[in-house]
């Protein structure tokens, strides 16, 4: 079988920004067409990010690497991909295909509900190489029902939320009942990628004090090394990427909560609110309180940019 290397393609990182509201959110009509790479030329570009994606094929077909795992899809196919998974796909050549994906927080999506503990599943987690991401219209019917109404509800005028995060929740539970099992015995590819783990931990211990070093460490690089690798694949700086993360992190404390600057600012690391409300600034164009004030007073997001490649999201969610 064909395997991914970390040798053969270029690797992104792309991360989004998930609307608390919803839980998820859509490109709706995305058309890409046939890759140079399946030709044997060009360069390859893979990527992976930090929230599952589930995707519909309204036209076309043609192939993609997920993991280690060679996938071929065709119209009305749904594609579902774990979190941190490296995936790559492409047309069949000389045609385009015509998708439309979802890309969800299912921790989010599931918290407070009966199905909270699933958020922790490996299920909806990991990507399981013994089990495949493509689901034909004809044999997962009530998949394939829960993906068209959510890619309707995203559609309309306006998203209603609560609906969203509804069919969200009922898919998760159909999807995770549908997929085997994960153990710490099934093998798995060994992800050439250094930055996955780092950037786990980031997630997981972002509110305390992180260095550079501390995070070269995990990925047995020195610091020079890790610095060059990680803003290969993030596009960022090693600080700059986790100021960012702990920014998106206030963001979502500011507008669920009615916590003091101060108190949000040591929940997500920062020494001190003089530095949080600082670097906030830098990175969202305000002030915190403006920021939650001006919130409080828009109408409900339902689509949000992504912080890749120095981009800003004058909201984020």
């Amino acid at each position: 079988m064909q395997k991914l290397s970390y040798d053969d393609f270029k690797l992104e990182y792309r991360r989004y920004n998930i609307p608390i509201h919803t839980a998820a959110f859509a490109f709706i009509g995305s058309v890409w067409g046939h890759d140079v790479w399946e030709k044997g030329s060009g360069e390859i570009v893979a990527h992976f990010h930090n929230c599952m994606e589930i995707g519909y094929c309204h036209e076309g077909e043609g192939f993609g690497f997920i993991e280690e795992k060679k996938v071929v899809y065709q119209q009305g196919d749904i594609c579902v991909i774990a979190p941190n998974t490296i995936h790559t796909f492409a047309a069949k050549e000389g045609t385009a295909s015509k998708w439309e994906w979802i890309m969800a927080d299912t921790k989010a999506a599931l918290k407070g509900t009966k199905y909270e503990t699933l958020g922790s599943d490996r299920r909806l987690l990991m990507d399981n190489p013994a089990t495949g991401n493509l689901f034909p219209e004809k044999e997962y019917p009530s998949l394939m029902q829960k993906v068209k109404m959510l890619l309707h509800l995203f559609h309309q005028k306006e998203v209603r939320a609560n609906a969203v995060k509804g069919l969200l929740l009922s898919f998760l539970a159909d999807y995770a009942a549908c997929q085997a099992e994960i153990s710490d015995d099934v093998p798995r590819q060994l992800v050439q990628n250094k930055m996955i783990p780092v950037l786990l931990y980031i997630q997981e211990h972002y509110m305390e004090k992180i260095t550079v070093r501390t995070l070269a460490e995990i990925c047995a690089l020195s610091e020079e090394q890790f610095r060059r690798v990680f803003k290969l694949v993030t596009r960022t700086a090693p600080l700059e990427y986790l100021n960012q993360y702990r920014i998106r992190a206030a963001c979502k404390l500011l507008l669920s909560t009615e916590m003091p600057i101060s108190e949000v600012a040591r929940l997500t690391g920062f020494a001190t609110a003089s530095t949080f409300n600082r670097q906030f600034a830098a990175v969202i164009g305000m002030s915190p309180l403006k920021w939650k004030q001006m919130t409080a007073e828009k109408a409900e997001i339902a689509q949000v940019e992504s912080l890749e490649a120095g981009q800003r999201a004058g909201i984020i969610l």
